[in-house]
């Protein structure tokens, strides 16, 4: 009887020593954290104005969002670099993105 309450208590003892160890985390929180991290901005190029030290347009950080954003905003241009070509919406509008400057 001894011999399997010490075997038993030796089986567990790794499990118990994984358990307390670091794990990966997969909650949206961090996924989040690379979008935010990234910092580039999207927007329809025949919405770009610079107007007051601004950057005015549809920006968003998602592309994909950039093609149905409706909503113009500013954004401070000592903080960007400039505009740069970002490809196309499916509807066939030209999209910029700018990024934070390092």
């Amino acid at each position: 009887m001894n011999k399997l309450l010490g075997l038993a208590l030796v089986a567990t003892l790794p499990l118990a020593a994984c358990s307390h160890m670091p794990m990966a985390s997969t909650s949206e929180k961090a996924s989040n954290t690379a979008v935010a991290t990234s910092g580039e901005q999207y927007c329809f190029k025949r919405n770009l104005v610079q107007s007051d030290g601004k950057l005015y347009c549809n920006w968003v950080s998602d592309r994909a969002d950039a093609c149905t954003a409706r909503a113009d905003k500013g954004l401070e241009i000592a903080r960007y670099g400039d505009p740069q070509p970002a490809g196309r919406c499916d509807t066939g509008e030209y999209l910029m993105k700018v990024a934070p400057r390092a």
